[in-house]
């Protein structure tokens, strides 16, 4: 199956988030990744409004960081990765579903109840 690099783009985004919360990075280091991840976001989507809010908690993030202030940081790296996470489970619920495997399985056992039964019959 084909990957969607939207989805793909907001999951590895996801895991920058994730990974710069728990990082020992702090100051000018961890400023700069925020906010390359905020400029990340923007370049999947940038007409989508959750999208351009997560990017504003992420340049708010790195603000924060620079400031040493960590625990606003990690509040608001937080709330990005909730909106990220928003985001990614409506694109995914959007998707098509693939048919599922028990469809298969009814058509092929119809299929063998016809084939066994006699001429003629019901």
């Amino acid at each position: 199956p084909e990957r969607d690099p939207r989805v793909t783009a907001l999951r590895q985004i996801l895991s920058g988030i994730a990974a710069l919360a728990d990082s020992a990075d702090s100051g000018t280091v961890a400023s700069a990744r925020a906010s390359a991840l905020a400029e990340r976001v923007l370049r999947v989507d940038p007409s989508a409004a959750v999208l351009r809010n997560v990017a504003a908690q992420l340049d708010s993030a790195a603000t924060a960081i620079a400031g040493s202030r960590r625990r606003a940081a990690h509040a608001l790296l937080d709330q990005a990765a909730i909106g990220l996470t928003a985001s990614l489970r409506a694109d995914v619920l959007d998707a098509p579903r693939p048919a599922a495997a028990g469809d298969g399985n009814a058509l092929a056992g119809a299929l063998t109840d016809a084939l066994r039964r006699p001429r003629g019959g019901p």
